[in-house]
């Protein structure tokens, strides 16, 4: 079983490196390779095999390998002292490295054997930039979300008007395929209240935010596809607007006449909001369809 070397027992440090190392290079070897994972019988084995592989090698003669002299012995051990505080440096680099790239809930530190894998980021990074070009193909040539809905890739903003008299109004517009957008209302460039893949029209009350439209302060209201801007257009809150959006009255003949009375004040825009809260088959009467017109060439 593999575990750290500083956790070799005696026994298992003599069957794997050899009872001839001195007390001194022990412990050097044990500061410098500590903490890296090895397997006593695998190391055993291992210079086990080495040893007898030296003690193999003769002379012609038969006779043993001479000793080195000296100056290349203390040649040969100044260079391992080299190595070993070079592999030294290299752990503590990769142990720094290893701490500052630990992100919970990884709940232990990357055995030091594994180094980060390089190839499988770069996979990783190459696999989302395919699924972000991949969702913008999707969107843009499909003209569908992820979702499968069919997004909007233009649109014609109807109201609010320039000035609105309801302080909740009734955000509408027109989308050249019928496709779904998101919507956005904007304060000095801020944005305050906003809903993502809807369709025409839209009571402020929907957008589900409690947002308090102030009279007399102007706003932005924006049309989008998951790519751009679709639509923008300002409109304001007039200083004596009615609280809440447009209610209507309980028959056609009261709509037409509401509707008449926003026109005359030049509120075209709040007659169509009024307008759009007629049911689908109130919409196909013909008096209906004729105020319709109207309203909208008025709004242009």
């Amino acid at each position: 079983m593999k575990k750290p070397l500083k956790e070799f027992t005696e026994e298992e440090l003599s069957a794997a490196f050899g009872s001839d190392l001195s007390e001194e290079e022990r412990d050097q070897l044990i500061a410098a390779e500590g903490d890296s994972i090895f397997d006593p019988v695998e190391e055993a084995a291992f210079h086990s095999n080495l040893r007898q592989s030296g003690q193999a090698v003769q002379t012609q003669a038969a006779a043993a390998v001479p000793a080195l002299p000296p100056s290349v012995k203390a040649g040969m051990e100044q260079a391992m002292q080299a190595a070993l505080k070079e592999k030294a440096a290299a752990d503590a680099a990769f142990q720094k490295q290893a701490e500052a790239a630990y992100q919970p809930p990884v709940p232990k530190m990357v055995p030091k054997e594994k180094k980060f894998n390089f190839s499988a980021l770069l996979g990783l990074a190459g696999a989302c930039a395919a699924l972000a070009i991949g969702a913008y193909w999707y969107v843009n040539f499909t003209g569908q979300s992820g979702s499968g809905m069919t997004m909007a890739k233009s649109a014609r903003i109807l109201t609010p008007g320039p000035v609105t008299g309801f302080s909740d109004p009734v955000f509408t517009w027109q989308a050249e395929n019928g496709g779904a957008v998101d919507i956005r209302i904007l304060d000095k460039g801020k944005v305050v209240a906003g809903i993502e893949t809807v369709f025409s029209p839209i009571a402020l009350d929907k957008l589900g935010t409690g947002l308090n439209l102030e009279p007399g302060k102007a706003y932005t209201f924006q049309v989008l596809s998951p790519e751009k801007t679709l639509a923008e257009k300002s409109f304001a809150i007039s200083k004596d607007a009615a609280v809440g959006g447009p209610v209507r009255e309980p028959t056609l003949e009261g709509v037409i006449r509401q509707c008449e009375n926003y026109i005359a004040q030049n509120r075209p825009a709040d007659a169509w909001m009024l307008w759009s809260k007629l049911t689908d088959p109130e919409k196909q009467d013909e008096r209906m369809k004729a105020l319709k017109e109207r309203i909208m060439a008025l709004i242009g």
